[in-house]
């Protein structure tokens, strides 16, 4: 989701840059010849659940790979994680210094990743970040771009109260990721539009900006996916980036990127 809206970067295909074959990895490293590898491979929260054994390759063993061949190479590996790795009640959230307490497979992964890139190398970036809203239309669409969608198809839309996180739009996470990386930082960065919502409250902004008359159903994030559990948080604060606001960036996103909503301004 997040691979197809960078600008930078060669982006081989899995046929030529396999994270959970070492081989692959080396071959391509020795075509492309990269100064850095960012790992943004992933298997998301619900396939997780249903195949564990594939999240802990791909999202854990495959970015232990890819850590020992950024080492073997001199250069430095960028991977991206998730304010999922914490545990809190709804109103705690979290910064660079925050211990995380994973509660589902798909954490636990993402965590043991961490440990693996910041432990092979000190010249290693882990970039945690929120729920993305405002990605590309030719990219895999996440939770909070298709309930943006809703928004203008829907009488009705279900929501989640009882979670909060850090919504945060794609061009602004993208504008910071190059700003590390052309700076050579290193160590954990949360990198998340200020501010915390729940999906309801999320939504709410959606259908304020875009001047609609939608009912919202209030639902448990057990009632909405009872299969995974999830922690009540997972707001990122950081002491190192301060971006602008989610409610700002969303007014953004809505009035300039989407067509089904720029005819409303």
């Amino acid at each position: 989701m997040i691979g197809s809206n960078l600008d930078f970067g060669i982006k081989p295909d899995k046929s030529e840059f396999d994270v959970t074959n070492p081989e692959s990895i080396s071959l391509a490293c020795d075509k492309y010849n990269p100064s850095a590898i960012l790992s943004l491979s992933s298997i998301n929260i619900r396939d997780s659940e249903e195949n564990p054994l594939n999240a802990y390759r791909v999202n854990s063993i495959g970015v232990y790979h890819l850590a020992r061949e950024a080492k073997k190479r001199g250069i430095p590996l960028i991977m991206l994680s998730t304010g999922s790795v914490f545990n809190g009640s709804i109103k705690d959230s979290f910064n660079e210094d925050s211990f995380p307490n994973p509660v589902n497979i798909y954490a636990q992964t993402k965590y043991i990743a961490e440990v693996f890139a910041l432990g092979s190398s000190d010249r290693n970036l882990v970039i945690r970040t929120g729920w993305v809203f405002g990605t590309s239309k030719d990219s895999k669409k996440g939770v909070f771009d298709k309930m943006l969608d809703l928004v203008m198809d829907k009488d009705e839309i279900i929501a989640t109260y009882d979670q909060e996180g850090s919504p945060t739009y794609i061009k602004d996470l993208v504008t910071e990721i190059k700003k590390l990386i052309s700076r050579n930082c290193s160590g954990i960065y949360h990198v998340a539009n200020q501010g915390r919502a729940s999906a309801v409250e999320f939504v709410e902004e959606a259908i304020r900006y875009a001047g609609r008359n939608i009912r919202i159903k209030r639902k448990t994030v057990a009632e909405f996916s009872s299969k995974v559990k999830r922690s009540p948080s997972e707001c990122l604060n950081s002491n190192k980036i301060k971006l602008r606001s989610w409610q700002e960036a969303l007014e953004e996103h809505i009035s300039s990127n989407n067509k089904k909503f720029k005819k409303l301004f």
